[in-house]
């Protein structure tokens, strides 16, 4: 991720501590759980009982709830993600310029605003 602006008295743009801590906290939401784009128009979902019913047009999953995090984004895509954490980001960190994602080593998207 990128940050802009201007260094305060200390010669600090940002405390790198208190972005690694808002990072950490999205990334703890989502790492190691399935992500479900609840805003796919090919995605239906349901809770029911501590359990994710996740249709597409040819498939149905069942997930316990817990296993799962649903993304207000359309699709499941290192762009998608990377704009949906610059969203989680931006109210807390000002002067952020952009986010990247790394789907793979060399395969990075980037949302910049």
């Amino acid at each position: 991720m990128g940050v802009r602006g201007e260094k305060d008295d200390s010669g600090m743009l940002l405390d790198f501590g208190f972005l690694t801590a808002e990072v950490s906290s999205i990334c703890g939401e989502i790492d190691g759980r399935m992500m479900v784009p609840g805003r796919s128009g090919d995605v239906t979902v349901n809770s029911r009982d501590g359990e994710v019913e996740v249709k597409l047009p040819d498939r149905r999953y069942v997930f316990p709830e817990e296993d799962l995090v649903i993304l207000p984004i359309e699709a499941c895509t290192a762009e998608a993600l990377a704009g949906y954490i610059f969203g989680r980001l931006s109210d807390n960190v000002e002067g952020l310029g952009y986010v990247e994602v790394e789907e793979s080593p060399g395969s990075v998207a980037r949302y910049q605003p």
